[in-house]
C-alpha cells in the first residue's frame, strides 16, 4: 500500500496539474477573445469607413472609388476583401476574388453589425457584415439598407494564438514541475512527524516496563494520537501488572491450603492411627478442600466478569426474605464467635439481579463473620430511598486501619491479623462484590469508621 506521503503527492500533483490546465485554458480563451475582439473592431472600422464612400443617387448606387476624380483618395480605404449587396441581395461591388462569394452572411435581425468566421477560398477568415443606409444627395430619404461584408484572413491571429498556447504549455509545465518540487519538499517536511511516529511505534518494546512514545514538538493533529497511544500503553502495562499480581496471588493463596492438605495426609500416614483420628484428619482436609473450592469459584466469577459476561435481566425480589435466607448459613458460625447480630431490614420489594445480589450478600456475610472481633456486634441494614436500594454490613474491625479500607478491595489483600489467622480466605470476596455491584450499575464502597469496618452497596433501583 502506498504511503500517505505518496498519496498526498499524487493527489496534490494531480490537483496542481488540473489547476494549471484550467488557468492555461482560461488564459488562452481570454487572449483569444481579446484578439478576435480587436480584429472585429478593426473590421467594423474598415466597414464604416467604406460606407462613407458609398452614395445613393436616386435608384443608382455611386461608388467613389470608381469615380476618376475620387479614385486616388478612395483606393487606400478599400479593404482587401469586401462585398457590397443591395437590399435584394444582388452584388453591387466586390473586391478581386470576392465576386462569386456565396457563403452564408452572418446577418442577425435587429442588429446592424454581425461577425462570424468562414472559409473564403482556402483561407480561414473573419467576416463582418454591416447593414447601413448610404448617404444621399440633398439629404433625401434613403432607400432600404445595403449590406456590406468585409473580411480578413485570420492566419496572423491564429499564429499569435499558437505562440500563446506554446508559451502557456511551457510556462504551465515548468510551473507544475516547480510546484511539484516545492510540494514534495513541503509534504516531506510536514509528514516527517508521521514517519517519526511510525518509527517510534516500530521500535517500541512493550515488554519493557514504562515504555512510552516520546515525540517532542508533535503537531497538534498528532498530539491526541500520541496521548491515546501512551494511555493505551499505560493501561496495557497496568493490566499486565495486575495479571502478574493476580497470578502470583492466586498461586500463593492456593499453595497454603494445598500444603495444609498435604501436611494432614502425611501426618495421617506417618503411623497407625485410630478410626477417630483418621476421621478428624479427613474432616479437616474436607474443610480445607471446601475452602479451596470457594477460592476457585471466586476466581472463575472474577474471570467471567472481566470477560464482560452479562448478568442477565433484573427481576422483582422481596428483599427481607432474601437477606434472611442468605444469612442463615452463617448464623451458626456467628454464634460460635459470640457475635451479636442485628438485622435492620424492611419489607421492601425491588427489581434486582437475584443471582448476582445473592453472591454479593454471601461474600459480605462471610467476610463479616470471619473477620469481626469476637464478642462484638454485627449489623446488617437494608433500605430503599430516593437514591435507590442500599445494603450495609457493619462489624467491629480492630485488626484493620482506616488506611487499609480501600486496599481491602484489591484481589488477595488481607490485613496482617487475617493473615495470621490464615486458612483458605484468599481475599477475593470484596473484590468480587465490587465487580458484581458495578456490573449491576451500582456503587460499592468500604471504609473504617469508629473502629468498625463498613461495606456498603447502592443500586439505582426504585421500590416496587
Amino acid at each position: 500500500m502506498r504511503s500517505i506521503r505518496t498519496r498526498l503527492m499524487l493527489t496534490a500533483s494531480l490537483a496542481l496539474a488540473v489547476l494549471a490546465c484550467a488557468i492555461g485554458f482560461t488564459l488562452h480563451q481570454v487572449i483569444r477573445q481579446d484578439l478576435y475582439d480587436s480584429l472585429d473592431q478593426s473590421l467594423e472600422t474598415r466597414a464604416r469607413t467604406l460606407t462613407a464612400l458609398i452614395e445613393e443617387d436616386g435608384d443608382r448606387v455611386s461608388l467613389e472609388w470608381l469615380d476618376p476624380e475620387d479614385e486616388e483618395r478612395a483606393r487606400p480605404a478599400l479593404p482587401e476583401m469586401f462585398v457590397l449587396r443591395n437590399a435584394g441581395g444582388k452584388t453591387v461591388a466586390a473586391s478581386r476574388g470576392m465576386e462569386r462569394y456565396d457563403g452564408d452572411w452572418p446577418v442577425r435581425e435587429n442588429h446592424d453589425v454581425s461577425f462570424a468566421t468562414d472559409t473564403i477560398g482556402d483561407r480561414r477568415s473573419r467576416v463582418c457584415v454591416l447593414k447601413f443606409h448610404p448617404k444621399t444627395e440633398d439629404d433625401d430619404e434613403p432607400s432600404a439598407k445595403l449590406q456590406l461584408l468585409v473580411a480578413e484572413p485570420v492566419e496572423e491571429t491564429e499564429e499569435t494564438l499558437a505562440r500563446v498556447r506554446f508559451w502557456i504549455l511551457v510556462v504551465g509545465g515548468l510551473g507544475v514541475l516547480l510546484g511539484g518540487g516545492v510540494l514534495f519538499l513541503i509534504v516531506t517536511r510536514e509528514t516527517g512527524s508521521l514517519k517519526t511516529l511510525a518509527g517510534r511505534i516500530e521500535e517500541l518494546n512493550v515488554e519493557i516496563p514504562a515504555s512510552r512514545i516520546e515525540m517532542k514538538n508533535a503537531p497538534s493533529e498528532l498530539a491526541p494520537v500520541v496521548a491515546q497511544l501512551n494511555d493505551l500503553l499505560e493501561r496495557l502495562e497496568t493490566s499486565r501488572t495486575r495479571e502478574r499480581e493476580f497470578t502470583a496471588g492466586a498461586a500463593h493463596e492456593l499453595r497454603t491450603p494445598l500444603a495444609g492438605i498435604r501436611a494432614k495426609l502425611e501426618l495421617a500416614l506417618s503411623r497407625k492411627r485410630s478410626v477417630e483420628e483418621h476421621a478428624k484428619f479427613e474432616e479437616q482436609s474436607l474443610e480445607i478442600a471446601v475452602g479451596i473450592q470457594g477460592v476457585v469459584e471466586r476466581l472463575l466469577n472474577l474471570a467471567r466478569l472481566e470477560a464482560g459476561e452479562v448478568l442477565g435481566d433484573p427481576q422483582p425480589v422481596e428483599l427481607e426474605p432474601l437477606i434472611e435466607k442468605t444469612w442463615q448459613p452463617f448464623a451458626e458460625r456467628a454464634g460460635q464467635r459470640r457475635l451479636e447480630v442485628v438485622l435492620d431490614l424492611y419489607d421492601d420489594k425491588a427489581s434486582v439481579h437475584l443471582d448476582a445480589l445473592t453472591v454479593v450478600l454471601t461474600n459480605l456475610f462471610e467476610n463479616a463473620v470471619n473477620y469481626a472481633d469476637e464478642n462484638s456486634k454485627l449489623v446488617i441494614s437494608q433500605w430503599i430511598a430516593e437514591g435507590g436500594l442500599g445494603i450495609r454490613v457493619k462489624n467491629s474491625a480492630s485488626g484493620i486501619s482506616p488506611e487499609d479500607a480501600e486496599r481491602a478491595l484489591e484481589p488477595f489483600w488481607r490485613s496482617d491479623k487475617a493473615r495470621r489467622d490464615a486458612g483458605v480466605h484468599a481475599g477475593l470476596g470484596l473484590t468480587l462484590c465490587r465487580r458484581l455491584v458495578q456490573g449491576m450499575g451500582g456503587k460499592f464502597t468500604t471504609k473504617v469508621e469508629d473502629g468498625s469496618f463498613i461495606a456498603e452497596l447502592k443500586l439505582n433501583t426504585p421500590k416496587l
